[in-house]
């Protein structure tokens, strides 16, 4: 990249200092992608390494693209990030592309060919920062070659792994072979002791947790008791390391595995419902395993089951999503506040409940207040990126220091000569620098998304009028978009009160979140 010399910027001609502005081919992009529920990278730790590759290369940052959504899911023109991407490089605004690695911009083999030929079309140049990606260095036929392999490979070994994990799952269901996935239920425990029960069981009964469990289940059949009144039962008998809460209860109770009976795809195909809406078990559909050891006996467990399924409390529709889902805190005691029927409550100490309808009025016009006044939104989001910059500045000074740090201690141990010890000093500095760098691509992160928060503003304000708005918003056929709507607008809501009244402590606006369009 040129630079202006100041002492001489005056001899210059109109030709050399045209030349000095910085062009398009000076600049670069950096896009980063993580999949939510199975990438390992993260955005924060993609534009970092984007961000080194790009230093390296002597280019001019022009702007930092991100979504959060799979690439298997969803093609890269339905992806928010990503289109933005597309339209600055179609004006022309930067003509190189940094991404971590190919499956960044698609895992298909065709979309890919696709976007390299809007890019080729545009002059643009992809460069991937990870260590050991191919990188072609100009376009041709061989290096075409390669990179349709290599995605080639890539596609083909995603369908693999799929078949396979999906195939050994069939295979173990066939074989009545049971998978733990982690998750060992309360009452057993691996078979470390061959000697004791035979080798072909994986799970066994646990020398203490399963008397407890099995008294649990006898005590729910011999009388009748609420799910609360079980569970507190099970709290006085339980002198495991274990915890037994209600939801564990409750899965205890519908769990097959109790009986030594598969889990189905779908635990409700055990059951059926009669005409009288009454459940009962197929016994066509039960299979056993073969590696359970149970200490509870069938007949009970159908018995507690059908109990469970057929009392009042599962009639009851369960609530998947609402409005403000995990975006609630207590600022009393920094729990989460959930919706538990018609109440909002803190979930942990009870500090306060409050009537869903009268909070959801209170925060949906106090957020339409803050984010309708073009003013008030400015002031508030200007406010919150001055002080990420703030904080940056000062954790940019901490890292600095540090490598400062640890440059003296390798250049005394160069010096010297000496067989002192350094690692553990030169170890724990390096870890906090990559904690500080880590956290300023985080902050980084979140200032980018709130000098983009305006977008979401309009995309609100396009539904209409405050009261269509607030209307849109409450509409229990339009909770699942109102809420993704309030996740990319909101980190979290502090709450402060008593189980009698509560009030809006502050609202914390700019979520890193991405969770797809409104429309």
């Amino acid at each position: 990249m040129k630079s202006i010399n100041a002492s001489s910027k005056k001899e210059k001609s109109k030709d050399d200092e045209q030349n000095d502005i910085i062009q398009p081919q000076d600049y670069a992009a950096i896009y980063a992608r993580k999949s939510i529920t199975t990438d390992n990278h993260s955005i924060s730790s993609q534009i970092a390494k984007g961000k080194e590759t790009l230093y390296d290369k002597g280019l001019v940052l022009y702007n930092v693209y991100s979504d959060s959504e799979s690439a298997s899911k969803f093609p890269y023109n339905k992806r928010k990030g990503f289109c933005a991407l597309l339209s600055d490089m179609e004006k022309g605004k930067f003509k190189t592309l940094i991404v971590l690695k190919r499956d960044r911009l698609s895992r298909r083999f065709n979309e890919h060919l696709q976007i390299k030929q809007k890019f080729r079309k545009h002059g643009v140049k992809i460069i991937y920062s990870a260590p050991g990606e191919y990188s072609p260095e100009k376009p041709d036929s061989y290096t075409d070659f390669i990179e349709n392999v290599l995605m080639g490979i890539s596609e083909f070994e995603a369908e693999v792994v799929k078949n396979r994990t999906t195939t050994g799952k069939a295979v173990q269901r066939e074989k009545g072979i049971y998978s733990t996935n982690g998750n060992i239920p309360f009452g057993f425990t691996k078979n470390t002791a061959p000697y004791v029960y035979s080798e072909k069981y994986n799970l066994v009964p646990h020398k203490n947790e399963s008397i407890i469990a099995k008294k649990i289940f006898a005590e729910y059949v011999s009388i009748n008791c609420s799910i609360e009144q079980l569970t507190n039962y099970a709290h006085e008998i339980n002198d495991c390391n274990r915890t037994l809460n209600r939801n564990k209860i409750e899965y205890m109770l519908t769990n097959p595995t109790y009986a030594s009976i598969q889990r189905l795809n779908d635990g409700s195909f055990l059951f059926y419902k009669n005409n009288e809406s009454k459940y009962l078990i197929d016994h066509n559909k039960i299979k056993y395993l073969t590696d359970v050891k149970t200490f509870l006996n069938k007949d009970l467990w159908i018995q507690a089951a059908l109990k469970y399924l057929n009392s009042k409390r599962c009639y009851k529709k369960r609530i998947s999503n609402y409005l403000f889902k995990n975006l609630l805190t207590c600022n009393i005691c920094k729990h989460n506040v959930t919706l538990s029927g018609p109440y909002y409550q803190c979930g942990k100490n009870k500090c306060f409940r409050v009537r869903k309808d009268i909070l959801i009025d209170m925060l949906l016009n106090k957020i339409l207040d803050d984010i309708l006044d073009e003013n008030t939104a400015k002031t508030l989001i200007d406010s919150k990126i001055e002080d990420l910059k703030k904080e940056n500045t000062n954790l940019n000074k901490q890292l600095k220091d540090k490598q400062n740090q640890k440059n003296k201690l390798l250049l005394y141990f160069v010096k010297n000569n000496t067989n002192a010890d350094i690692s553990n000093k030169l170890n724990n500095l390096i870890k906090k620098e990559e904690e500080l760098t880590e956290k300023i691509s985080s902050y980084e992160d979140k200032i980018l998304v709130l000098e983009n928060i305006f977008d979401e503003i309009n995309t609100i304000k396009l539904l209409g009028y405050r009261n269509e708005i607030i209307q849109y918003l409450k509409n229990v056929d339009n909770v699942d978009k109102a809420q993704k709507a309030l996740q990319r607008l909101i980190e979290k809501v502090y709450i402060c009160g008593t189980t009698k009244k509560c009030e809006i402590q502050t609202i914390d606006y700019g979520s890193e979140k991405n969770s797809g369009s409104l429309s």
